[in-house]
C-alpha cells in the first residue's frame, strides 16, 4: 500500500494529464498542500488519497472492485510528504550580522620579514 498516513500534509508534484472523467471534479493544484483524509487501494490496486481540502460528490467509477459508487480519489504517486521547516531557520536568516572592524592592509615589502 502507500506509506502516506491519514493527517499527514502531503504536497502535489503531479497535477498534470487527468483522465477525460477527472476533468469534471475538483483536482489538486501543482505544489499544492494538502492534508490526507483517507488511504486506500484504488482502480488496478494503485494506492490512492482522499484529502481534506477537496471533496468531490460520490459517483459511479472504477475501483479496485470494479464499477463502485464511492468518491473519486487521487494516486497517492501525484503527492510527496510535505516537509515541515522550523520557524528557526528563517529567524536565523533574519539575524544581524556581526559587524567587523575594518582593518588596514598589509604592506609586503620584498626581501623583508616580519
Amino acid at each position: 500500500m502507500s506509506s502516506f498516513q491519514v493527517g499527514q500534509v502531503v504536497v502535489c508534484v503531479n497535477a498534470g494529464n487527468w483522465s477525460a472523467d477527472y476533468m469534471r471534479l475538483r483536482r489538486p493544484k501543482a505544489d499544492g498542500v494538502y492534508t490526507i483524509r483517507e488511504v486506500y487501494l484504488g482502480a488496478e490496486n494503485a494506492p490512492s488519497v482522499l484529502l481534506c481540502e477537496i471533496v468531490n460528490q460520490t459517483r459511479e467509477h472504477m475501483t479496485v472492485d470494479g464499477i463502485g459508487i464511492t468518491e473519486p480519489g487521487f494516486r497517492a504517486s501525484r503527492f510527496r510528504p510535505a516537509v515541515a521547516t522550523n520557524i528557526e531557520a528563517f529567524e536565523n536568516l533574519l539575524a544581524p550580522v556581526p559587524e567587523q572592524r575594518e582593518r588596514s592592509p598589509q604592506v609586503v615589502v620584498a626581501g623583508t620579514s616580519e
